[in-house]
């Protein structure tokens, strides 16, 4: 009874229905969002479900589909799970009456089912237990951590700009903060780049202003004041971003190893066939 209704909820028919249910719902969610583009910007910087809490009843016409994507993953990692488990109750008795090598080419795509559950496990850590803060900062000022593990001082910004003989000249290419923490220790942020520290990724990102776009049946569109360069503009104001995601592990090392055991699948299976 019990290996039934695991057949029934790991066959391939139901885990095609559960992925055009998860891709229609991601198909509307990115339709509702370009055009909602604010209202979504939020998600990047706050765990998925203090986000929703947050919103007013009447925005549940814009985030329904979320909640149909979060029940059509949960059921497909079950899916997953009980593909799993039929495969290697099939798969298990062979052992020992199979050439080694042919048997763990069988057991591959088991476990790279198994690595894929490990990828939606640690997104949905991600969605739910990250951190993402923005911290604004300038020379002199002092910068802790959000868990209260270490404070730092910005001791020193650089910029890096464009040489005259490139099409970027005069704008900035790299910019480079040193942080200066309890005794000796010392960190470095730049942007492009990233620094860790007690489980934390550090980011330094600028806070870009958006230009104001002039209409042009404006009759003071075509006025020379409105086009008349400034002598200096006000540089854009650095902020820090602070990321914790405990997700990242499962991710990352779930990712490399079906790239792995893909790779020795092809390798391996190729090998038999020509034999």
């Amino acid at each position: 009874m019990f290996w039934k209704f695991i057949e029934k909820i790991g066959n391939l028919k139901l885990a095609v229905y559960l992925l055009c249910g998860a891709g229609l719902s991601f198909f509307w969610g990115s339709l509702t969002a370009q055009s909602h583009f604010e209202l979504f910007r939020g998600l990047n910087s706050a765990r998925v479900q203090d986000w929703l809490m947050a919103l007013s009843p009447d925005k549940m016409h814009l985030t329904w589909w979320m909640y149909c994507l979060f029940f059509f993953c949960f059921l497909l990692g079950v899916n997953t799970i009980a593909c799993l488990m039929v495969r290697l109750r099939a798969l298990i008795p062979k052992y020992g009456t199979l050439p080694f090598k042919k048997f763990t080419l069988l057991l591959a795509p088991s476990l790279i089912h198994l690595l894929f559950a490990g990828v939606l496990l640690g997104h949905g850590v991600t969605f739910t237990t990250g951190q993402w803060i923005n911290v604004p900062t300038k020379m002199g000022d002092t910068v802790r951590l959000p868990d209260g593990s270490a404070s730092f001082m910005v001791a020193d910004i650089s910029y890096t700009y464009y040489d005259d003989t490139t099409a970027m000249k005069g704008r900035i290419k790299q910019i480079t903060l040193a942080l200066k923490g309890d005794g000796k220790t010392e960190l470095q942020l730049a942007m492009p780049g990233y620094s860790s520290f007690n489980g934390w990724h550090l980011l330094l990102k600028m806070d870009k202003k958006k230009k104001v776009r002039i209409d042009p049946s404006d009759e003071a569109c075509n006025k020379a004041p409105l086009y008349q360069k400034k002598a200096r503009k006000k540089r854009a104001s650095l902020y820090i971003r602070m990321v914790k995601d405990p997700g990242l592990p499962f991710i990352t090392i779930s990712f490399i190893l079906i790239l792995i055991l893909l790779l020795w699948y092809y390798v391996g299976g190729k090998a038999i066939t020509e034999k």
